[in-house]
């Protein structure tokens, strides 16, 4: 039945990044949905109940979806990685600051309008924050540094500063993450540079904040 995927397209020259995303979406969201229960879990309303994780429904491999390259490169083109994940509906958090907000404006002005939406706007940003450091925070805990984190890699259910209380922040994007030791059934563990990729992620964090 038609439901809207998140796909990623890993062409043959990024396949360790695909590789890495792929391990690390695994870990973090507890292996790929059975059959039986995908449609259902891609589906799903996002809620604050949720891993604070893009969710990995599965991948495959195909051809890519331009038409780069030449007729020599048919084969190695077919090698392109495709990981399918949940859509649900979010947006960068990169996209918040210049997103027109719904109140404080015109006329609403004289009936104190301007100071709840000063309010609204406060109350989102500790959302966001806290969203932020849930799902970092998910991650280390899991033995999953990230890696490359950023405004674009951070996702927000919501950019309407009166949904606030309802937001959703999830984190996504992981194919230059460093993993620990409960990751090493993967065959992966990176726990000599571990340490060194946790605190990365904080300072990088910290910069986004």
């Amino acid at each position: 039945d038609p439901v809207v995927i998140f796909l990623k397209e890993y062409l043959p020259g990024s396949q360790m990044i695909a590789c890495k995303e792929m391990v690390a979406l695994y870990h973090l969201c507890d292996g790929i949905p059975p059959a039986d229960r995908r449609w259902k879990v891609a589906s799903a309303f996002p809620t604050k109940d949720d891993i604070p994780v893009v969710r990995l429904l599965g991948y495959f491999v195909a051809g890519p979806s331009g038409r780069g390259g030449d007729e020599n490169t048919d084969v190695q083109q077919a090698n392109t990685v495709w990981v399918v994940q949940k859509w649900d509906g979010s947006v960068p958090l990169s996209m918040y600051p210049e997103t027109q907000q719904t109140s404080g404006y015109g006329l609403g002005r004289l009936f104190g309008a301007e100071q709840a939406a000063m309010r609204n706007r406060k109350s989102m940003i500790c959302s966001i924050v806290k969203g932020m450091l849930k799902a970092v925070s998910y991650c280390h805990e899991r033995s999953v540094a990230h890696g490359s984190l950023g405004s674009g890699t951070f996702l927000l259910s919501t950019c309407n500063d009166r949904d606030w209380s309802s937001l959703v922040v999830k984190v996504d994007s992981f194919g230059f993450a460093s993993f620990g030791r409960s990751i090493e059934r993967f065959g992966v563990e990176d726990s000599n540079s571990f340490d060194a990729a946790i605190k990365a992620d904080r300072r990088q964090l910290a910069v986004i904040v």
